[in-house]
């Protein structure tokens, strides 16, 4: 499983990074700290516009908090957001399930704790999951249209086990708290039939 690191080789420009998904980026923060905490900027959007092949049209921001062991995901649905843990540590991965994608079925994967933060772009198609380790995280995302307008036939959740992602969680499935419909979510094969036939 890949995990993602910024480095001068994937730099676009000042704290984006391209990362090994397209379409998908890693923005940077930096923290001023001082004895009462720390300021950071979390995304300058026209910057972020710049890498983007439409400008990123915030049309609703939402959180969600989830306890230690909650596992959520794979979800994907028709807009793209920007993600942002806010507190705790959880192990973020994405999937590229756009069947005309090249890298259809790769997996994508950040540690966001104390020692690694920042935001993730993640395009309509990529789908999103995460699994907290360590505290409560908040997760913070925005998004460019609006949740009641989703396309809920496309609305499918991805199983987290699903062995043609073959993603190593950190923690015994048993462990994990997982909603009922994510307990119910379908494998790639079922979702994407088309793209297993020989």
């Amino acid at each position: 499983m890949q995990t993602f690191q910024p480095s001068t080789q994937n730099l676009l420009q000042d704290g984006i990074y391209q990362t090994q998904l397209p379409g998908v980026f890693f923005v940077n923060q930096t923290p001023f700290k001082d004895n009462r905490g720390f300021y950071t900027e979390i995304a300058r959007l026209p910057e972020l516009d710049a890498v983007l092949p439409s400008p990123f049209r915030v049309m609703q921001t939402n959180l969600s908090l989830s306890k230690k062991f909650v596992a959520r995901g794979f979800h994907t649905e028709n807009w793209n957001k920007l993600i942002t843990p806010l507190t705790g540590s959880c192990l973020s991965v994405l999937a590229d399930i756009r069947p005309d994608s090249p890298q259809f079925g790769q997996i994508l994967a950040f540690n966001f704790s104390k020692e690694f933060y920042g935001s993730i772009f993640v395009p309509a198609g990529v789908a999103n999951s995460f699994l907290v380790l360590e505290g409560e995280v908040n997760y913070h995302y925005l998004v460019d249209a609006l949740y009641k307008n989703r396309d809920q036939a496309g609305d499918v959740p991805i199983n987290l086990f699903d062995p043609d992602l073959a993603v190593v969680w950190p923690i015994p499935r048993e462990q994990m708290i997982i909603s009922g419909r994510d307990r119910q979510a379908i494998s790639l094969r079922n979702r994407f039939p088309q793209k297993y036939v020989k």
